[in-house]
């Protein structure tokens, strides 16, 4: 990736409210950019631990099949994959699941 591509998705992404820029210093997340990678761990984990657990897929498979749609699973269907898993704290690699909005009592 190019400076002036990064330096585009950075401003678009600091449009959106999802960080701030620093000029010279960085990047922080903004609460809102925050929020949006918790949603993608969630994601990421919930499907992953739903494939390897529910569906037999192998934990190799389920962790590549949960990095292609982690960014486009709807939040009811994780929590559904939530409540039918028991609401686990972990995946399969015991990382913490963050909680979802109306799911786990968050």
């Amino acid at each position: 990736v190019s400076c002036a591509t990064a330096s585009e998705y950075l401003e678009r992404l600091e449009e959106k409210g999802m960080l701030k820029r620093y000029r010279w210093r960085g990047v922080i997340l903004s609460r809102k950019g925050m929020k949006e990678v918790n949603r993608i761990i969630r994601n990421h984990r919930v499907f992953e631990t739903y494939a390897y657990r529910v569906l037999s897929v192998s934990l190799e498979d389920a962790c590549e099949c949960a990095s292609r749609i982690e960014l486009h699973i709807p939040d009811k269907i994780v929590d559904s994959m939530c409540s039918i898993l028991g609401h686990p704290k972990t995946c399969p690699h015991n990382n913490v699941i963050p909680g979802g909005k109306s799911c786990c009592g968050v």
